[in-house]
């Protein structure tokens, strides 16, 4: 199957771009960036140059239309795609769509393993027990502001549903068997599980009042010990044992940051803002060092292909608690 590759012609300004790319050198390939907007996701290598400009080598690309096994009906649903999460080990793609839809993407094949429509769908996490969860935000016509749960075997089929008011992050926590998930002015645990039956039991376990509105783009670290969580004005990190919020000191006081992304190897940060009026942009951003990249195509989210989910203590997913 073909894919159709976009192109990235830019320059970016960084500090002593051999500190940035130290770690790097142990590694054998660059890192891989994954940028979704519009209607399509765009994996590329990070090229870094001594004279301290950098470039996005295109090597796989996603798109709807060209994907085997996406519904006709939900092809159109995919014109604003607000995220591109690496899962299953790097293996698979969540995707998600504000103009309500989620898909669950093979990166080998491209093919469409698993599709929904959800209303303003902007998150997913994969559960235990082939389940996913998705995060439906707000909606005008009543069918927004929950979280959705699916059995990923079975396209379109709703088992659960919890409500959440402008619900955008979604986070499962193999350490403590419980998924996380930020909405409005709202941090949550929900406790899942699944009888014997096959039915799906949600529940809520803890609320948290964010310190301000507008919850955005949630993260958990490597360790399951600390979740992170942006809103419109600020960033923040969220340490699991105190409950309490601290700003998260790399993009604490930064203006609509739709995304962030953490390069295990290396710490590098890649990250979103929202253009001044809209909530698109042309810019990729850096940090360790500061650096910006400007794109022909506009953009929502960015992940790095190595921010997976934390898996903790656990090697395997297990079935979920009875």
């Amino acid at each position: 199957m073909r894919f159709r590759v976009a192109r990235y012609v830019f320059f970016i300004s960084i500090i002593d771009p051999l500190t940035l790319w130290s770690q790097q050198s142990q590694v054998t390939t660059p890192p891989h960036v994954l940028t979704c907007g519009r209607s399509s996701v765009v994996e590329s290598q990070v090229i870094l140059q001594t004279s301290g400009n950098a470039g996005l080598v295109p090597v796989w690309t996603w798109t709807p239309e060209k994907s085997k096994g996406m519904p006709p009906g939900l092809i159109k649903n995919f014109s604003t795609i607000d995220e591109c999460k690496p899962a299953s080990g790097g293996s698979e793609l969540l995707v998600t769509s504000s103009h309500d839809a989620v898909a669950i993407v093979s990166r080998k094949t491209g093919d469409t393993l698993f599709s929904a429509n959800v209303k303003n769908a902007h998150s997913a996490a994969l559960l235990p027990d082939h389940l996913i969860a998705v995060a439906s935000s707000d909606a005008t016509d009543g069918t927004g502001d929950r979280i959705v749960f699916f059995d990923r075997r079975v396209s379109n089929v709703r088992l659960a549903e919890l409500p959440l008011h402008a619900a955008h992050g979604l986070v499962w926590d193999e350490d403590r068997k419980r998924l996380w998930a930020d909405g409005f002015d709202q941090l949550v645990s929900v406790r899942v599980t699944r009888d014997e039956t096959g039915l799906v039991h949600v529940s809520f376990l803890k609320i948290y009042n964010l310190p301000e509105s507008t919850g955005h783009d949630f993260r958990m670290s490597s360790d399951c010990s600390t979740l992170y969580v942006s809103t419109t004005h600020h960033a923040y990190e969220f340490p699991i044992a105190e409950e309490k919020f601290l700003p998260y000191a790399p993009l604490a006081d930064f203006l609509d940051l739709k995304s962030f992304s953490v390069d295990p190897r290396s710490g590098q940060i890649v990250y979103t803002l929202a253009d001044k009026g809209g909530y698109w942009t042309s810019t990729l951003r850096f940090v360790l060092p500061k650096g910006t990249a400007l794109l022909e195509t506009p953009i929502y989210k960015a992940r790095w292909v190595t921010d997976l989910p934390p898996t903790c203590g656990e090697t395997a997913v297990p079935r979920l608690p009875k």
